[in-house]
């Protein structure tokens, strides 16, 4: 792939994976109405615990203990191919296979990054 094809490829694939965690489903349902664990509420309880620990953890730290469950939490494989949208079916099995480490590297960086303390921040499921 030519370099000037993978700069706007990484920017589509950030802009459209921002989007879809937004839009994933938050929270799943038994028959009878009850809650039920998803890996979402997995993914909060390990970003809180994250944010509590970010200073001792340091980036890297954060990183290591959040991708495992960014990885359960999200389809990224599916959510790099959106990304690249069209030009998917074009690239070579390599390619896509650096592409959705790249984009797993990407997600899990940017986690990374902005979970970085914790002030007393909780997540709430708000029912629509």
């Amino acid at each position: 792939m030519s370099e000037s094809r993978r700069q706007p490829l990484g920017q589509m694939a950030a802009a459209v994976g921002v989007a879809l965690l937004l839009l994933l489903p938050v929270r799943g349902f038994c028959a009878g109405g009850d809650p039920v664990a998803t890996p979402v509420d997995n993914l909060y309880a390990a970003l809180l615990e994250t944010m509590k620990q970010a200073k001792q953890l340091g980036v890297k730290g954060r990183y290591d203990k959040l991708s495992p469950i960014l990885r359960k939490a999200y389809d990224l494989p599916l959510m790099a191919r959106i990304a690249v949208g069209k030009h998917w079916d074009a690239m070579s099995a390599g390619e896509r296979e650096s592409v959705v480490a790249a984009f797993t590297r990407m997600t899990t960086a940017t986690y990374a990054s902005r979970f970085d303390g914790f002030s007393g921040e909780k997540f709430e499921v708000l029912q629509t």
